[in-house]
């Protein structure tokens, strides 16, 4: 049992965690000494387990679980009649079950805690940042956790409050995710969420429906957890002329028809389709625009789980860029950022410029390699190569100029 150092508001999922959490249950001490127990909860699947915690700050509180294993970390306490702090599960493979249960009791067993908490489930990894505020001095009836800058947007970020009494809610579209009030002399708690919207500084304001002397609020976000499926390919051009398929395959997930796939991050990513084959295995179509950057895919059952891949500008580059009038050149093609094993290979590749040069269908080894007849024609010139899927160009030189077996490139703009 870890002994419980007082807590701070706690956080988010990361990229694209959910708000919203796998389970949550908040339970009340049934005497000042008692110590507090939830009713069984499914905390299936989840990563962290996140408390707010309210007690008298002189007799401090243990927290323990169902799995009589994990041991929990605690923000620092803040304030004292009632104390407040945010505690989450330290490892990141914490042991949860279908009938799981939080007990949160005083560390020496009789002192009177007046405890009372709420927790909550989540799929997200380790803690990144946090803050917390408290006012014992005058009768507060607003209160700003103080702000918090998460690393990365979709980091989930979760506050606590515990004023003595009264009724507080919370702003910047936070939602209180489970609360419970003041029962007798024991102390209210309250736990709130949001799925950070921007790296932008976050430092949401508490009001309480009372003036309290002692009011304390706290603040965290948490970083994503590692994702529980991955994407192929690892990269995809902007600007395809077409529709691009991703295929998606996940680890312990538990896909059905559904579960609702999301994408963000880049401008002008359009999703055409979804299937889903298994509870592991899923497709994706989605049409690129002009944006670049790393593409976020987000899925609605695994926790809220993410995963990602890169939209970048597609190369083309050829070997020979040069050579006679008149002659066939092998010509091999390397691709940076295509899928030229998705497309359709005759009419892949165009040629302009000169007088009668040709291409023909090229044969096609990999995502970005293949090699193709150049029929040059008949004029001294440049010749320009065009990947239609993308758009990049290569020019070749007929007559010389720039030295046979070397390459030349046009990047796409």
């Amino acid at each position: 049992m870890k002994r419980l150092i007082l807590l701070i508001a706690v956080a988010h999922i990361s990229w694209a965690t959910s708000a919203t959490p796998i389970a949550h249950k908040c339970a009340s001490s049934a005497s000042p000494s008692s110590g507090a127990t939830t009713v069984p909860v499914d905390a299936s699947g989840a990563t962290r387990i996140i408390l707010s915690v309210s007690y008298l700050i002189n007799n401090p509180v243990t927290i323990t679980d169902s799995s009589g294993s994990n041991a929990y970390t605690c923000s620092t306490a803040l304030g004292s009649n009632p104390a407040q702090q945010t505690c989450w599960t330290s490892s990141a493979t914490p042991t949860v079950s279908s009938s799981f249960t939080v007990t949160v009791a005083p560390t020496t067993p009789g002192s009177n805690s007046y405890a009372a908490f709420c927790f909550a489930a989540y799929n997200v990894g380790a803690v990144d940042t946090q803050n917390g505020a408290t006012d014992h001095v005058t009768s507060a009836q607003t209160l700003h956790t103080g702000p918090i800058t998460p690393s990365s947007t979709g980091e989930l970020i979760v506050s606590g409050a515990a004023p003595r009494t009264g009724v507080p809610t919370i702003d910047s579209a936070f939602t209180i995710i489970d609360s419970i009030a003041r029962i007798g002399s024991m102390y209210p708690a309250y736990l709130a969420a949001l799925s950070a919207p921007s790296t932008s500084a976050v430092n949401p304001l508490w009001t309480n429906s009372l003036s309290e002397q002692d009011f304390d609020v706290s603040i965290a976000s948490f970083l994503p957890a590692a994702s529980p499926f991955t994407i192929a390919p690892a990269a995809v051009p902007s600007g395809h002329s077409g529709n691009i398929t991703l295929t998606l395959s996940g680890v312990g997930t538990s896909w059905t028809a559904g579960t609702v796939f999301t994408t963000s991050g880049v401008a002008n990513v359009t999703k055409i389709s979804q299937s889903v084959t298994s509870a592991t295995a899923a497709t994706l179509v989605v049409k690129t625009g002009s944006g670049t950057g790393t593409l976020t895919v987000s899925e609605t059952v695994t926790g809220g789980s993410v995963a990602s891949l890169a939209v970048v500008s597609a190369g083309l580059t050829i070997g020979p860029n040069s050579g006679n009038p008149n002659s066939f050149q092998n010509v091999t093609l390397t691709g940076s950022g295509t899928l030229w094993s998705q497309e359709t290979a005759a009419g892949l590749f165009t040629v302009s410029g000169g007088v009668g040069a040709s291409i023909g269908t090229p044969t096609i080894t990999a995502n970005g390699a293949g090699v193709v007849t150049l029929t040059v024609g008949s004029a001294a010139g440049t010749l320009t190569i065009t990947d239609t899927s993308t758009g990049a160009t290569a020019t070749f030189a007929s007559g010389g100029g720039v030295g046979a077996g070397t390459c030349a490139a046009v990047w796409a703009q």
